[in-house]
């Protein structure tokens, strides 16, 4: 592996291990009412999985340097390390989406022009939305123009959004034995840095709170966040940080 992987995590810098992936696509639609069941998905970026399960997958979906995608109507449960990964996508909408997994809900890196809504995602065990601008491409990027509105976000059992039952027995499995996650969140991976971010008309429940975080040099502007609403807020309902981890290439970090 490149010197650029070890600025992100595992997940973060690999995309072919996926139930459905694409690479350099242009004007593709993954839409109806079909659940994509990814149960036999890992739900750690660890290589070490890699070698123990030569084949297995840790995604749903991934996407890398995409444009014009829309994934619309349909279900996801057990989504792996991520249900939906997009790296460097450009014009993208995510719309009426019910996910329900295991580790991460969507994940949103180095994308520009982008339209989350109508979603509910149920994610205990890490983040239900997460915008991020890693070190994946090879290079800084921004996630810039993003809109995120009318969604829910959870921290219920695993599968128990999707049957219905939205159960909490599971609150003191969750990995860092902080509670569910399930929250919104900008970074950790932050070498890009976002801009022109609008998050509106969106529910919090029974999960952590609203998260913007920067810890890798770049910057965090022209966010605006209206009509959010939560409850059963595990921890802070709105949690900033600015750090200085520095994760990726000096000239990269060094603002």
């Amino acid at each position: 592996m490149g010197d650029k992987f070890r600025y992100q995590d595992f997940g973060h810098s690999h995309w072919h291990n996926s139930l459905i992936w694409g690479e350099n696509l242009e004007n593709i639609s993954i839409l109806g009412t079909g659940i994509i069941n990814g149960k036999g998905l890992t739900r750690e970026g660890d290589p070490r999985y890699r070698k123990q399960l030569p084949g297995t997958g840790n995604k749903a979906i991934s996407l890398k340097l995409c444009r014009n995608v829309i994934i619309r109507d349909i279900s996801m449960l057990f989504g792996g390390h991520f249900a939906i990964l997009a790296t460097g996508v450009d014009n993208f909408t995510i719309d009426n989406l019910k996910i329900d997994t295991n580790r991460d809900g969507i994940d949103v890196d180095c994308c520009n022009n982008v339209r989350i809504s109508n979603c509910t995602v149920n994610s205990p065990w890490d983040d239900a939305i997460c915008l991020k601008s890693s070190f994946a491409l090879g290079y800084a990027h921004t996630t810039e123009n993003v809109t995120i509105t009318n969604c829910q976000v959870s921290g219920f059992d695993r599968g128990t959004l999707f049957n219905g039952t939205y159960k909490r027995d599971e609150a003191n499995l969750v990995p860092d034995k902080g509670g569910p996650t399930g929250r919104i969140k900008f970074g950790t991976e932050s070498n890009g840095g976002f801009k022109n971010i609008a998050i509106s008309n969106c529910n919090f429940v029974f999960c952590r709170g609203l998260a913007l975080e920067s810890v890798d040099g770049a910057l965090l502007e022209d966010v605006t966040i209206t009509n959010i609403t939560m409850r059963d807020i595990i921890n802070a309902p709105i949690f900033l940080r600015l750090g200085a981890r520095m994760r990726g290439p000096e000239k990269y970090t060094d603002w």
